[in-house]
């Protein structure tokens, strides 16, 4: 998103793996090159659904960026996910950050997760 319009953001180096559960999208990231949101949106465009259950991976905030860190908690939160899984390519102070508005949960490797 630039100045409030979405932009087409293509990278070919991205990927990412969606599953459709009962309970909407769990969206899962690598690095999120084009950014968290971005991803999350062409989940949404390509599986023709708007539910988002939970997110999972690499969200690309790597540098301390007020600014990111509240839009992109901004458009998480209206998405209103079940789960919020940060892992790589977030700063511990973007964990902390989207941390107040999010229902962000600790993930590690071996770490389950089950999803219906």
């Amino acid at each position: 998103m630039r100045n409030g319009n979405w932009e087409d953001d293509y990278l070919l180096d991205d990927s990412g793996v969606v599953y459709i559960s009962d309970k909407g999208l769990v969206v899962i990231t690598a690095c999120a090159h084009a950014g968290v949101c971005n991803t999350v949106e062409y989940a949404k465009k390509v599986c023709k659904e708007n539910r988002i259950h939970a997110v999972i991976g690499g969200f690309h905030l790597l540098r301390d960026q007020p600014n990111v860190f509240d839009a992109t908690a901004a458009y998480l939160k209206d998405c209103a996910p079940e789960f919020v899984y940060p892992c790589h390519c977030v700063s511990l102070n973007g964990k902390l950050w989207l941390a107040h508005s999010l229902p962000v949960k600790e993930i590690g490797v071996g770490q389950k997760l089950v999803f219906k």
